[in-house]
């Protein structure tokens, strides 16, 4: 059996709170660090998810620790928890695990320019659910990490600060190709 007080009801709350403000903290202090130092800019960028992950992963163990059910008992709820979720929500999992293999693969990174299902862009973020691209135009892309797994991501700078551009030049009929050369 579960032995749930109103203490550790409050605990819990608290816990979380707590848990969402270390995140919103760090964030916030990655993110000025990264406007400070342009050199280790995509550094900081990457470490913001890895440390969400972290702290909401320690949150869940102590949490867990503090509710102290029996060793059947968790195993019961884990395998209920699971069930349920794969099934209601089977796309969001494919969009967290798509997020974990970005994350991992590291075929791009924040600050990349990349093509991905027909947009062009910078990546500012790269979350677990999706993958935030800033086009040319100035607009705020999402596209869900399940589509950047399953299509073709073509990556024009791959980490390096600068960005091949492409430019036409258009010449007269007449010119010398050689000379132009």
């Amino acid at each position: 059996p579960i032995n749930i007080t109103v203490g550790k009801m409050l605990l819990l709350f608290f816990l979380v709170a707590f848990a969402y403000g270390a995140n919103s903290s760090i964030n916030f202090l990655l993110e000025r660090l990264a406007q400070r130092l342009p050199a280790q800019r995509l550094l900081f960028k990457r470490l913001i998810p890895i440390l969400r992950l972290f702290v909401y992963a320690i949150t869940i163990y102590i949490c867990v620790t503090i509710i102290s059910p029996q060793r059947e008992s968790l195993y019961a709820m884990l395998g209920s928890m699971a069930l349920a979720l794969g099934l209601a929500a089977k796309d969001l999992l494919t969009d967290i695990i798509g997020g974990i293999v970005v994350l991992f693969d590291r075929s791009f990174q924040v600050g990349d320019r990349i093509a991905v299902g027909g947009y062009y862009g910078e990546v500012v973020s790269i979350g677990l659910r999706s993958t935030k691209i800033v086009t040319i135009d100035d607009s705020l892309v999402t596209v869900p990490n399940s589509t950047v797994l399953s299509s073709a991501v073509s990556n024009t700078n791959a980490g390096a600060i600068d960005c091949q551009v492409v430019v036409d030049i258009y010449l007269p009929a007449s010119s010398d190709l050689e000379q132009v050369e």
